[in-house]
């Protein structure tokens, strides 16, 4: 397991650095390609990491501090077993993150992916969050699923949401009610 984990932390650093250089390059299509190849390493990498963190911050909320926190983790608690999208709203450094993993880890589908994508980093946000058809591009060589279909099944967790400009919010629309459409594709998808 430890060898897996090494091989997963090289294609991380491998996907960073290539990263940086295609954006100094300008090359944009491989930005989303090394962006998605880092994300699959990251979700590797930290489903152990995960699940000791989900476990450590079940114990620390089941423990609130305060009524307003006792509040939260009922609700939490509450709408966990639910399908339906969740926001979590907050002041920066609050734990909304921390909180949409522990809502994960009390679901039905805490065995299945839990993506996280920090929207400020999307560069391309419909080809990164609904992925591409091969030629969808010059240099879009294969099919890239992209994040929602890699969280299909479980939690895509879209942080910071408000950094995204108001039309990629849009794209946010079809994916909530169960669709995506790959970029260069005339298909949709349910998810």
């Amino acid at each position: 397991i430890a060898e897996r984990l090494l091989d997963w932390k090289r294609m991380r650093l491998a996907a960073v650095k290539a990263e940086k250089l295609s954006e100094l390059m300008r090359d944009y299509p491989r930005v989303a390609e090394f962006r998605q190849m880092r994300a699959t390493a990251q979700v590797h990498l930290t489903s152990a990491s995960r699940a000791k963190m989900g476990a450590f911050l079940v114990d620390r909320l089941a423990q609130p501090s305060s009524f307003a926190m006792d509040r939260v983790v009922r609700q939490a608690r509450k709408i966990a077993p639910s399908r339906i999208p969740i926001l979590v709203t907050g002041e920066p450094g609050t734990g909304k993150t921390e909180l949409a993993r522990v809502i994960h880890s009390w679901s039905a589908v805490k065995r299945k992916p839990c993506i996280l994508v920090p929207c400020e980093q999307l560069t391309f946000p419909q080809a990164e969050l609904c992925g591409h058809v091969a030629g969808a591009w010059s240099g879009a060589r294969g099919d890239i699923r992209g994040l929602v279909r890699e969280a299909e099944g479980g939690t895509l967790i879209l942080d910071r949401l408000d950094e995204l400009s108001v039309d990629d919010q849009r794209l946010l629309v079809p994916i909530l009610e169960g669709k995506v459409r790959p970029v260069g594709s005339a298909k949709t998808e349910e998810v």
